[in-house]
Formats: structure tokens, sequence, C-alpha cells
């Protein structure tokens, strides 16, 4: 059956209001470069977070590579767990920002924060002073985790770590990812600094090493451009 003029015009005015609302070139030019950004990230990322655990396999001591493995796991499962408040509400974060709410967010960013921070606090004081009787409840043995000392170090640096962590996807509310070059840096850094220092100065060497590198630029990067972008003084931001 031959189909009308009219009705074509309708049906291939239809068609091409669907491809536009699927697909839009302008959004796609939009999206395209912090989606791609974003991607490396999460690549440096990774590599942030295993350099170490590569590194200290050169150590040759079975139950300290152990140790430190064990040790860096359950630190991230408790700031994975101590984030949840926050990151549940990104989404609720990125409406306030795109309808310039900006008291409303700020408000309910500092809560969360504090919220995470209280977990975390809490859950790192039993992990530190109780961790290695709690392990031993379920496997016989000792020495399952890293001594007090650096597992205070390694907490601390969680807890700057998921500071960062939320100010970076605040920031990324603006639909801008400028911290693909700091996390490719950081990820080199520890991998190179880290082999240089752990046959001299062993687990803690490369433990202080991380400290420092993410503190010269993750630790405050993230929170300068988030703050910044929210028109938000840092004394403030503080108090």
């Amino acid at each position: 059956m031959p189909v009308r003029p009219a009705a074509q015009i309708k049906y291939f005015g239809f068609l091409n209001f669907i491809s536009f609302s699927i697909f839009s070139n302008g959004v796609f030019k939009e999206m395209w470069k912090p989606t791609w950004q974003f991607g490396l990230m999460q690549y440096g990322g990774y590599a942030s977070s295993q350099a170490n655990s590569v590194i200290i396999s050169q150590v040759g001591e079975i139950n300290l590579i152990n140790a430190y493995i064990i040790t860096i796991k359950l630190i991230n499962i408790l700031k994975q767990f101590s984030q949840i408040p926050f990151n549940v509400e990104i989404p609720d974060y990125y409406r306030l920002f795109s309808t310039r709410r900006i008291d409303v967010l700020k408000s309910k960013v500092v809560n969360k924060i504090i919220y995470s921070f209280i977990i975390f606090s809490v859950l790192s004081f039993i992990f530190i002073f109780f961790g290695e009787n709690l392990i031993s409840l379920i496997k016989e043995g000792e020495g399952f985790l890293l001594n007090k000392y650096l597992l205070f170090i390694l907490v601390i640096s969680a807890l700057f770590e998921m500071h960062h962590s939320f100010h970076a996807n605040l920031y990324i509310a603006s639909n801008k990812v400028p911290f693909l070059i700091p996390s490719i840096y950081t990820g080199c850094m520890l991998f190179i600094v880290g082999n240089l220092v752990i046959l001299e100065y062993g687990v803690l060497g490369v433990i202080i090493s991380q400290v420092a590198i993410q503190a010269s630029v993750n630790n405050w990067y993230p929170v300068y451009k988030s703050l910044k972008l929210l028109d938000w003084k840092f004394y403030k931001y503080l108090t």
C-alpha cells in the first residue's frame, strides 16, 4: 500500500525528533571530553591504589606482604563504607548545583562529610586497637595486620583521601574533570619513589612516600577547585 506524502512527512519528522532526542551532536561534544578524562582518571586512581602492593612484594617476606595487603584491603573497606552517607546524596548535590541553590548544597555537603568522618574515625579506632584480635577470632594466628604505628599513618592518609574524593565528586558537577594529570602524576610517582625507597627503608618508607606524594597534589587540589567553584572561603568551610 503506497504511503501518502503527508504521512511520509509526519513519519520522517517523527524519526528526526527521535534521533535528535536520542543523540545530540552538541551534547555528545560537550560530554565526550569529560567522559574520557574521567575514565583515564579512574585508571590513574587504580594505579595509585595498587602501586604500593606491587612494590611491597619486593620485600621477600611473605608474612609482611600478606599483612600489608590485608591491612590495605580492610582500610579500603572501612573507607568505602564510611563514604556511603556522602555518596548516596551525589545526585542531589548535582541537582542543587544545577539549580544554583549553593547555600543549601554547602550545608548538606558539610553535614554529610562530618557524618562520614565520624563513621570512619570510630571504625578506624576499633580497627587499630582491636583489629588483630577480631581477625584472630576468625583465623588462628597473629601478625595479620601491620603494627599500630603504620596503621595509624595509613588511617590518617585514608582520611585525607576521603576528603579530597568528596570534593572531586562535587567539582565534577560542573562537567569538568581537571584531575586527570594529578591522577597520572600520583600513580607514576608512587611507583618510581616506592621502588627507590623499598630496599633501604622498607614498608615504612613506602608508606611515608605515599603520604608525601598524595599531599603534594591530591589532598589539596580537588578541595581547592571545589571550594573555588562554589565560591566558598576556606575559613568559612572549616567553620
